[in-house]
């Protein structure tokens, strides 16, 4: 286990942590002398493998908060559009009420002339019918005095 492993090799366990720290006798944890070069090399290579992982753990750290940032500047881009947009169709909704209350007014206006122009032609058909009543009429007195003018010039010459 990890435990044996650090007790082989002289490191003491302190405050409930098993850690290596160079030439620090005091925090977490503290390094005993090492025994052998492996050893010496062992702990440099922990200590070298923890200091790749902080800096690497700073790097993403770091990329993160800079990952972090881009979408919060993307964020209050959106935010930006989305309010331009929402005022546009605020005001896009108002001019909509605003033609279809004038649209409702013209087509009242329509439905109004349309009603006196169907009163109107009603009128003029009723008028176009009492034309030709009194054209038939005209056509049949006009027939009518000539056959009295007929009749009268026959009896004066005495031919009837």
């Amino acid at each position: 286990s990890l435990q044996s492993f650090f007790r082989r090799r002289g490191i003491v366990r302190t405050s409930g942590f098993w850690g290596i720290f160079r030439g620090n006798t005091e925090g977490f944890g503290a390094v005993m002398a090492p025994h052998t070069a492996q050893d010496v090399h062992t702990v440099r290579e922990m200590a070298s493998s923890r200091e790749r992982l902080l800096r690497r753990r700073d790097a993403k750290a770091s990329g993160a908060l800079a990952t972090a940032k881009d979408i919060t500047k993307s964020l209050r881009r959106s935010t930006t559009v989305m309010k331009a947009s929402l005022d546009t169709t605020g005001m896009l909704n108002d001019t909509l009420a605003e033609d279809a209350s004038a649209l409702e007014s013209v087509r009242d206006g329509h439905s109004d002339i349309l009603e006196r122009l169907e009163t109107a032609r009603r009128r003029l058909v009723e008028i176009q019918r009492q034309e030709a009543r009194d054209r038939y009429l005209l056509y049949l007195s006009v027939g009518a005095f000539f056959l009295i003018v007929v009749y009268i010039w026959l009896r004066r010459f005495y031919i009837i």
